[in-house]
């Protein structure tokens, strides 16, 4: 089955306003569902199942887990076309009721899906078919729609998206977070597996983390279905993978000649990063909620720890042509603390400050003592936080909807709970998107060694 389209754009008279199917407001305005991290679990279990034992079929898994996490009646993935110069939308992957609409698509320009990428951001539309007449036959009608990009290398390439066609179903500010959620996870894998396959390595190198996944699905399957112990069982068996695919990567820099292969092998390394950072948060995120982290306490100067991470994030700074104003105390500032764990808070902080700050803008350090605390102060001219996500920034999965730089939301959590772990706090301020932000850093101090 496919979806009657016009051959030609429709009449302007002949459409109501975009403005008028929109309902994204009210998303903020419903009540709100308390996370439901079970469910949420199990789709991303089925997500890391099929990236081993199926990859190609990791958007249809993407499209049944997304309907099942948002109790959804209808749910898909729909992507722009590479012949065309991403003219049109394909449908790999429907579940649910429009399921036999699978592997047809729409123009651009005639769709919902156009207008999410135009403005870069989630939509939620009700009953769009009055803007979009070519949906009025099609059956059953759509009630809510919600829409999130999809991203592949920082790029929207498409949107997955869930409907409700039933009026009593509608959908929340939890649904959003899950749907961007399961998205991030999936593009993560969908990438992988682009580029696994361009480099012309597939075989070789799926067959590695097929044999470590396999060994992790087992695992996982005997563990808990509790949040913590899967997450924890998860990091610890994809690192094994990632260490298999980057030895394969290192031999394929002597195998595969620049011409041939240099481009997609550097996209799988790129990737092969990125995850590693995901399972390193995962991992400390499940350590510290099952009180696993053991702090390597000595005396250390503050100021040494910062200059470290100064130095982790310079090149940062450096290929982002920021300028970095730094203010340390004169005077040493003792703590009882783990060298380690603070520099990953500050090289974190400032690594954010960093990626979230256009070209050309300015970060700055301050640290200052009482002599009881030390604060340490993180401000950019960055992206900004907007008023709604400040009070759930250091949660569990939480990230910005105007996030495109990947990841699930981890980084901060791991930062608060370090910090905590050493009796101090952290907290984040912003004037609202585009007016910078501030990290705000308190630790007590040790006194100072007597003559």
């Amino acid at each position: 089955m496919t979806i009657p389209t016009p051959r030609d754009p429709l009449p302007a008279d002949a459409l109501v306003s975009l403005e008028s199917v929109l309902c994204t407001e009210e998303l903020h305005q419903r009540p709100a569902r308390r996370h439901d991290f079970a469910r949420e679990n199990r789709a991303l279990l089925l997500l890391v199942q099929a990236l081993a034992n199926s990859p190609r079929r990791i958007l249809q898994v993407l499209a049944d887990t997304i309907l099942d996490a948002l109790r959804a009646d209808s749910a898909g993935v729909s992507l722009l076309t590479k012949e065309d110069g991403g003219k049109h939308f394909y449908w790999p992957a429907i579940a649910g009721a429009w399921k036999p609409y699978i592997g047809g698509g729409t123009p651009r320009e005639f769709g919902p899906c156009g207008d999410v990428l135009d403005r870069d951001t989630p939509l939620l539309f009700r009953h769009f078919e009055r803007r979009y007449v070519y949906f009025l036959p099609v059956r059953p009608a759509v009630e809510e729609c919600l829409l999130v990009p999809f991203y592949v290398e920082g790029k929207a390439v498409g949107t997955v998206w869930a409907i409700a066609h039933d009026a009593r179903r509608i959908f929340d500010e939890e649904d959003l977070r899950r749907l961007e959620s399961l998205s991030r996870f999936a593009s993560a894998a969908y990438q992988t597996v682009e580029y696994l396959t361009a480099s012309g390595r597939r075989e070789e190198l799926l067959g590695r983390v097929n044999a470590k996944l396999e060994s992790a699905q087992q695992a996982l399957r005997a563990a808990s279905h509790q949040k913590d112990i899967f997450i924890a069982t998860v990091a610890h068996e994809l690192r094994q993978p990632m260490a298999a695919i980057s030895t394969a990567v290192q031999l394929m820099r002597a195998r595969i000649s620049e011409q041939s292969g240099t481009g997609a092998r550097d996209v799988v390394e790129r990737q092969i990063v990125h995850l590693r950072r995901i399972v390193d948060d995962l991992l400390d995120v499940a350590r510290v909620a099952e009180g696993k982290i053991r702090l390597q306490k000595r005396r250390t100067d503050c100021r040494d720890v910062i200059r470290d991470a100064l130095s982790s994030a310079s090149a940062l700074c450096q290929e982002h042509h920021h300028d970095l104003s730094v203010a340390l105390p004169e005077e040493p500032v003792w703590l009882d603390g783990d060298r380690t764990r603070l520099l990953q808070v500050f090289a974190n902080l400032l690594t954010n400050a960093a990626k979230y700050t256009d070209d050309g803008g300015h970060i700055w350090l301050n640290a200052q003592s009482d002599g009881t605390t030390v604060t340490i102060r993180i401000q950019d001219t960055g992206k900004g936080i907007a008023p709604s996500a400040l009070p759930h920034i250091f949660e569990l999965f939480v990230q910005e909807e105007t996030d495109n730089h990947g990841g699930l939301g981890i980084g901060l959590r791991v930062v608060r709970d370090l910090v905590e772990l050493h009796g101090g706090s952290v907290s984040a301020c912003s004037e609202g998107i585009g007016r910078g932000s501030e990290f705000i850093v308190t630790l007590p101090v040790c006194a100072p060694l007597s003559a």
